[in-house]
């Protein structure tokens, strides 16, 4: 069988569920439901700022603003403008 082929099925095995999720019903695979988190970078990254849109990454704002205006999710893989946390505490920069 084509690798393509292959991938696709693979894809096509998973179980989608759908939820209300910020008003929106949305579908999800059934395995990553609940771990945006988990898997987002910007968790882990000193510019991020969720609480203070002034001070939080341009680029995490412009995604909040395309989540929000169509009722997706989008967790960041890879990132140009990523800084490791130096604490656990608050992640805002003074």
């Amino acid at each position: 069988m084509p690798k393509m082929k292959r991938e696709r099925e693979d894809r096509m095995a998973k179980e989608i569920t759908t939820y209300i999720h910020h008003g929106c019903r949305v579908s999800v695979a059934k395995e990553n439901m609940g771990k945006h988190r988990e898997n987002c970078l910007c968790w882990q990254c000193a510019n991020f700022c969720p609480d203070c849109r002034e001070k939080n990454c341009r680029i995490a704002n412009l995604l909040f603003a395309i989540d929000c205006a169509y009722g997706i999710t989008t967790p960041v893989w890879e990132c140009p403008e990523f800084l490791w946390m130096t604490g656990r505490g608050d992640t805002c920069k003074e």
